[in-house]
């Protein structure tokens, strides 16, 4: 499928999966601040603006391969503010990414055309809107991660306190609680898809 590429472009497509795949077992491993890295590595595979032209894109192979989209879909009102992801209500509520639940047979997989899959919702919330997953990661990407910037975004700072206003847990200091992380767990679960997608390429 990369057949006639520079080398240097295919090159750089190997490090990038390599990237994401030491992140991601590293965030499996408890890391979640990995996900910042993530973002980092999903942004240069898939973002175009302007001038800028993602790696996929340059390497002609973007538009003939199927997006993996894990979403679950249930119907409005139903459905989880944060579909790439599953809340675990154990011993210690926490937001999981749907790949170290299924990590080989998930059975949300659909494959997508590139634009379909990037620009789907992926996650809601009340009155602030909602992210895409090229929303999401350019903001993770822009905000954390390859810069910090002094930006402020109420619906990515709603995401990463709480996954769900409607779901509180009991704290240890008393009261109650959302459950946070739904940012860094969604990133995740995309690089999985993307590891998977790129996989056609093999």
């Amino acid at each position: 499928m990369m057949s006639g590429q520079p080398e240097r472009l295919i090159t750089a497509l190997a490090e990038q999966r390599q990237m994401l795949e030491a992140s991601a077992r590293s965030y499996d491993a408890g890391n979640s601040w990995e996900a910042k890295r993530m973002a980092t590595a999903i942004h240069v595979l898939m973002f175009d603006k302007g001038r800028q032209e993602s790696l996929l894109r340059r390497l002609n192979v973007r538009g003939k391969l199927g997006f993996v989209s894990t979403k679950i879909d249930l119907p409005e009102g139903v459905m989880p503010f944060a579909p790439l992801t599953l809340i675990g209500m154990g011993a210690r509520a926490e937001i999981t990414p749907q790949c170290l639940v299924w990590p080989d047979a998930n059975p949300n997989v659909q494959l997508m055309r590139f634009h379909v899959w990037w620009d789907q919702l992926i996650y809601k919330t009340p009155g602030l809107g909602g992210f895409t997953r090229a929303t999401l990661i350019t903001m993770m990407r822009d905000r954390d991660a390859a810069h910090v910037d002094n930006s402020t975004s109420p619906l990515y700072e709603a995401m990463a306190a709480s996954v769900d206003p409607r779901i509180t847990v009991s704290s240890k200091t008393g009261g109650e609680r959302g459950i946070p992380g739904a940012h860094l767990a969604t990133v995740r679960q995309i690089a999985w898809e993307v590891l998977e997608t790129l996989k056609q390429l093999d």
